[in-house]
């Protein structure tokens, strides 16, 4: 996990515990951790590096997500742990352009990605431990000021250029980083009704890729040029990411937290607009969401 994941991983656990947490390193050949808490998250922000080799990739996802949380649920084993949070990925969906899924979707096997986060949220569970809350966090794209998205987004389309990639009518699942803190206390409240399982951390309102592009170019105030943004075709973000990587964002998924509405959490940012307007002190045009 590069500096700036560890940055806002660290930022999350700072919000919901107060600043007594610790961000610790340990190597992953060292199987002993030690811990003396009652709340334990597994996190990581899933903002992959795309830059990195594809099979170089592939090796350092399943070993960051699914080994590191083998480590961790040993260690909880022995203490007296009330809640266990994984944070887990909307990639446990099949990329679709005309499904909606909640957490009641049944898995179903579509490649590398949808395999991995199976995996991972298998890890994370500790079936014999009907003692403590177990939450597998399906977090969608993470929008804050210093997020991987957001700063991969604002070079282009500050200056005009960015836009929609191939149809642009896939899906993008999204939450800003407040409502994951806010999600994380919430599903730690001994007073809350959900369901332990898995969460969808998203926004209750997906939008497509080509609205969202739209709506980040107003925010960021981008100027208006004779040519229009420019579409980035399929084969080049195939050539780039490769294809399991690719597949998310050319299809991705629509994704709804249904366990956190039917419990009356309220998003401090349910639309995409919202979250623009707190990132970037400029509302973009209302986003649609069909």
């Amino acid at each position: 996990m590069n500096r700036m994941k560890e940055e806002l991983l660290y930022l999350v656990a700072v919000r919901v515990f107060g600043k007594t947490c610790e961000l610790t390193h340990w190597l992953l050949e060292n199987s002993h951790v030690h811990f003396s808490v009652s709340l334990l998250t597994s996190a990581k922000l899933t903002e992959n590096d795309s830059h990195s080799p594809y099979k170089q990739y592939i090796e350092e996802v399943f070993s960051s997500r699914i080994d590191t949380t083998k480590i961790l649920v040993k260690a909880a084993q022995s203490i007296p742990l009330k809640a266990f949070i994984n944070a887990s990925a909307v990639g446990f969906y099949k990329p679709s352009l005309t499904e909606t899924f909640t957490e009641a979707a049944a898995y179903e096997d579509h490649g590398m990605i949808t395999r991995l986060v199976k995996e991972w949220e298998m890890a994370a569970q500790m079936p014999e431990r009907k003692d403590i809350k177990q939450y597998q966090l399906r977090l969608g794209v993470v929008l804050a000021e210093n997020s991987n998205f957001v700063k991969s987004l604002y070079p282009s389309h500050r200056v005009g250029l960015g836009g929609p990639v191939a149809s642009g009518r896939q899906w993008i699942s999204w939450i800003h980083l407040d409502d994951v803190v806010r999600i994380v206390q919430y599903l730690l409240d001994p007073e809350s009704s959900v369901s332990v399982g898995p969460v969808n951390a998203t926004a209750p309102f997906a939008c497509r890729q080509d609205a969202l592009s739209k709506a980040f170019s107003e925010a960021v105030n981008a100027p208006s040029l004779p040519f229009g943004p420019i579409r980035t075709p399929a084969f080049v973000a195939k050539l780039v990411l490769g294809s399991d990587r690719s597949t998310l964002l050319l299809e991705g998924q629509r994704v709804v937290p249904k366990k956190l509405l039917d419990a009356g959490f309220h998003f401090k940012y349910p639309r995409l607009e919202d979250a623009l307007e707190a990132i970037f002190q400029r509302r973009p045009t209302s986003v649609p969401t069909d």
